[in-house]
Order: structure tokens, then sequence, then C-alpha cells
């Protein structure tokens, strides 16, 4: 018994080593693996890229020089972007002026629909007016008509009143002319 207590604590010892030892390789790999990855992900980055250009050159005399480009180039960039920037308010500018143009236009046009609407309507108004008035024209040259026949009848009823009138008179000088005879 206390022979298999033994064997059994040795190996329950060697079996802890062993499961350390594994636990630490696995925690190794682990920690590979993350690397690994991290790697895939930053390799095709632009500054990884740049670094991985630029490490060679920084070794010796070579970083004067790079630094060199690198301004001359910086002051190239930052001109092209004055430029850029320049270009991009004078067209910013034209934009609004055009913009400004368009809103008047749309202004002016919205003003000649409303002008042809009142003129429509106007004209629609001024035809309507001219029918009635062409309906009270066709009234009054009725009237007149009624009024000027009645005037010839006026008149000639007049007439025939004067005549009646003459002959009564003539009547009546011939009555007193026989009257005064008698």
């Amino acid at each position: 018994a206390i022979y298999v207590k033994m064997q059994a604590r040795a190996l329950g010892k060697s079996q802890r080593k062993k499961f350390a030892n594994m636990y630490g390789a696995r925690a190794a790999v682990g920690i590979l693996q993350r690397n690994i990855r991290a790697w895939f992900r930053l390799r095709n980055d632009w500054w990884i890229k740049m670094y991985q250009a630029l490490q060679p050159r920084l070794t010796g005399g070579m970083a004067e020089e790079l630094l060199k480009e690198t301004k001359i180039k910086l002051a190239n960039t930052e001109k092209h972007y004055e430029k850029i920037t320049k270009d991009r308010s004078d067209l910013q500018a034209k934009y609004n002026d055009v913009l400004a143009a368009k809103a008047k236009i749309e202004e002016l046009l919205f003003n000649e629909r409303d002008i042809m609407l009142n003129g429509e309507e106007r004209v629609n108004s001024l035809l309507k007016e001219k029918a009635e008035l062409d309906a009270q024209l066709s009234e009054i040259e009725e009237r007149v008509e009624d009024v000027s026949d009645q005037n010839r009848q006026m008149e000639a009823k007049k007439m025939k009143a004067e005549q009646e009138c003459d002959e009564m008179r003539k009547e009546i000088e011939a009555i007193s002319l026989l009257l005064s005879l008698r």
C-alpha cells in the first residue's frame, strides 16, 4: 500500500508537469497565432509599407538625402494642395453664382406664370363682360327699334290727328261762315 501511494504520487506529479508543459505550449501557440494574425492585418497598411520601404534607406547617410527628398515632396504637395484649394474655392464661387442665377430665373419664370394666369383670367373676365355688354346692346337696340316703331306710330297718329284737326277747323270755319251768312 505504501508502494502504491508512492507510485500514485510520482505519476500525479509527472502528469501535472506534463499538463503544465502542455498548458504553456498551448499559451505560446495562442500568442504566436495572435501575432501572425496581427501581422497579416497590418502588412497591407500604408504606414507598414512605408516603414518597410524606408527601413533600408534609413541606415547610413541616406537619411539626410531622404529627408531632403521628403521635404521637397512635402513642399510640392503643399503647393498642389493650395492650388486645389484655390481652384475649389473658385469653383464654389462659380457654383454659388450659378445657383443664384438659377434662383432668379426660377423666380422670373414663376412671376411670368402668375402674369400669364392673371392675363388669362383677365381675358376670360373681359370676354364675359363683352358677352354681357353685347347682350345689353342687343336689348337696347331692340328697345330702340320698339321706341322708333312707337315713335313712327305716334307720328302717324299725330299726322292723322292734325289732318282731322285741319278738317275740323275747315268744317268749323265753313259752319261759322254759314252761320254768319244767315
